[in-house]
Formats: structure tokens, sequence, C-alpha cells
């Protein structure tokens, strides 16, 4: 994997595949994303989940075809 493919922020190392599991389970629209099971779904750790969240349009501007594949 390049680094082209992580992002780090806070300590936290986000994967483009930690963001499309994020966002696969965002755009399925069953869960509240604050809800636990929304996490448990993505099958992310607590700390990469949170940064996902948290910098969800940062990872959005880095990986813009993650969401375009979702459509």
């Amino acid at each position: 994997m390049t680094t082209q493919e992580n992002y780090t922020v806070e300590g936290a190392t986000i994967t483009k595949q930690d963001f499309e599991d994020y966002e696969r389970v965002r755009a399925g629209g069953r869960w509240n994303m604050f809800d636990p099971n929304a996490q448990r779904a993505t099958g992310l750790n607590r700390e990469t989940y949170l940064a996902v969240m948290w910098h969800y349009m940062v990872l959005m501007e880095k990986w813009p075809d993650v969401r375009k594949e979702r459509k």
C-alpha cells in the first residue's frame, strides 16, 4: 500500500479501505453514524472510526472516487 492510500491525523492512520468501509455503512442508511451499531458494521476500531467521522470532508477530498462509486 502506498502512502497515498493512507491519511494520518491525530495519531490515527486511516486507509482508503477504512474510508470505503465507513462510506459503505453510511451510504446504506441503516444507522445514524453516531450509533455504536454503525461502528460495529464498519469493522473499524473506535479510534479509526471516530477519526473518519471527524475528518470525513478531508477524506472525501482525498478520495472523491469512494463516494462516486457508491452512487
